[in-house]
């Protein structure tokens, strides 16, 4: 795209401000980001194309109740430290990465119904989108359905677990006795 001279023309035409609103609006901060970097165009292709997805999304909006809505996640920082060697996800991070793969399954999903799409510039946009079925797997295999990491996630968790189950078995059963013994004793009431 082309600078449009002056450099105020976007605010002469109050183009900043339907950015701010667009911004606003946005469900996560991906989108916001975006949003706030979007820039007034002059190319008639691009306004074009744009206008088309624009319409196909407002049509989803107020016709579609099966379009997803839920489990946008800007999963950007997380994954980008990860790419260092040494560094992991917390089980919040696993978990809102997971939300984040079923939305993108969702949406995707939705753009490839039927033979025709149904929104074609929205699901061209969406063609170069991946899903990694691979990665909620492992995931799956790690947390349980409420974002808790699952007592079989390692064989090291497990035995680590067990031991802290039969331990804490062992003090209830041992507080209990002490329990008992001083209520046969007189010094603590039944109740």
């Amino acid at each position: 795209m082309s600078a449009i001279y002056p450099n105020t023309f976007e605010e002469k035409i109050g183009f900043d401000r339907i950015r701010s609103q667009v911004t606003n609006l946005c469900l996560c901060p991906l989108g916001k980001r975006k949003a706030a970097e979007a820039a007034f165009c002059s190319d008639f292709t691009i306004v074009q194309r744009m206008i088309a997805q624009s319409d196909e999304m407002k049509t989803i909006c107020q016709m579609e109740d099966t379009f997803p809505v839920d489990g946008y996640a800007d999963t950007t920082p997380f994954l980008e430290r990860i790419r260092r060697e040494g560094s992991w996800l917390d089980e919040t991070e696993m978990f809102t990465l997971r939300k984040s793969l079923d939305a993108i399954k969702a949406i995707l999903t939705f753009f490839k119904k039927g033979e025709k799409p149904k929104y074609p510039h929205l699901a061209e946009l969406a063609k170069d989108i991946d899903y990694f079925p691979f990665v909620a797997d492992r995931i799956d295999a790690i947390l349980n359905r409420f974002g808790k990491i699952k007592d079989n996630a390692s064989p090291e968790l497990a035995r680590i677990r067990g031991e802290i189950a039969s331990k804490q078995a062992s003090v209830s059963k041992r507080i209990g006795s002490i329990l008992k013994a001083a209520q046969a004793e007189g010094l603590v009431d039944s109740d």
